[in-house]
């Protein structure tokens, strides 16, 4: 049955199509030299009426000049003006041609609205894109549910979802929000007791580090605890921070503190490693944080 629908449906097409193509659209007109009515052939696309047809003679069709069109049969006695023109943001997609206007659309990241193409909005931090924008409509963003996160503002990526840190076998550090994935780590318990090498303690170190990167510290405080550091890196970053979104100051902390971490286990001091000794400032100022890192 449905194969008889599908034959009969192409049929019709096929016939229609046929008709179209052999049956040309007509207009009647009164013949100024008999005054009675006749029935003319129009002009097809790309082409307008030179001469109307008489009793005698068929419709005389001529081509459009350039920057004129008609797009479909007709029976104009001139073509209309390609009057289409690209503005502020749009680029031409398809030229002025003898059957089509010229035709303009937003360049890539803006959208149409009201005549003027506009900047696509971006999803803030802790939204992600639901729909993405188009030349004809803005970027579509939502705020992630639980369970998912945003660490960025992008007009392209949705919400992720939070690590399984059980799935993959670690425990949970820092649980994940809106803005930041669950943060996982392999450290069970930090004891630097009878350890030398401390390469040993580094998922520990990692530990502490998103531990303190990711505490809802007010910015003064947060200042505070860098500036108690006494390292040069921490004091440019506290700068920074004043002029970064609330929402990227965590990240930026952590793999500022991250970075510096490695570069004192990297750099000798009289054939001694300095991390045990900024270690010890970070355990140190920690104990004056909101809240406590160690029994």
């Amino acid at each position: 049955m449905i194969f008889k629908c599908v034959i009969s449906i192409l049929l019709i097409e096929n016939v229609r199509s046929f008709w179209l193509e052999t049956v040309k659209p007509t207009y009647k007109r009164r013949d100024a030299i008999t005054g009675q009515m006749v029935t003319c052939e129009q002009c097809p696309p790309g082409t307008f009426v030179k001469e109307h047809c008489t009793s005698i003679q068929p419709t005389m069709c001529e081509r459009c000049p350039d920057l004129h069109y008609t797009q479909y049969w007709n029976y104009l006695q001139k073509c209309r003006y390609c009057n289409v023109f690209c503005v502020d943001y749009q680029y031409e997609k398809h030229q002025c041609n003898s059957t089509h206007n010229r035709v303009c659309e937003c360049q890539p990241g803006y959208y149409l609205e009201f005549e003027f193409c506009l900047k696509q909005s971006s999803c803030p931090y802790g939204a992600g894109v639901i729909k993405m924008g188009t030349p004809y409509s803005d970027t579509n963003c939502e705020p992630c549910s639980h369970g998912y996160f945003s660490p960025s503002v992008s007009s392209s990526e949705p919400c992720f979802i939070h690590t399984n840190c059980t799935k993959e076998g670690l425990e949970v550090n820092v649980p994940g929000n809106q803005y930041h994935d669950t943060l996982c780590t392999s450290c069970k318990k930090y004891d630097a007791s009878g350890i030398l090498d401390d390469s040993a303690l580094s998922p520990c170190n990692e530990a502490i580090i998103q531990f303190v990167a990711y505490q809802k510290i007010p910015l003064k405080k947060l200042t505070r605890f860098l500036s108690l550091l006494q390292i040069e890196e921490a004091k440019k970053l506290s700068k920074e921070l004043r002029t970064h979104n609330k929402h990227m100051m965590h990240e930026k902390l952590r793999s500022s503190s991250t970075e510096m971490e490695r570069r004192y286990q990297e750099k000798p001091s009289n054939g001694k490693n300095l991390a045990n000794n900024e270690k010890s400032k970070v355990e140190e100022c920690c104990k004056k944080c909101p809240r406590a890192f160690y029994a």
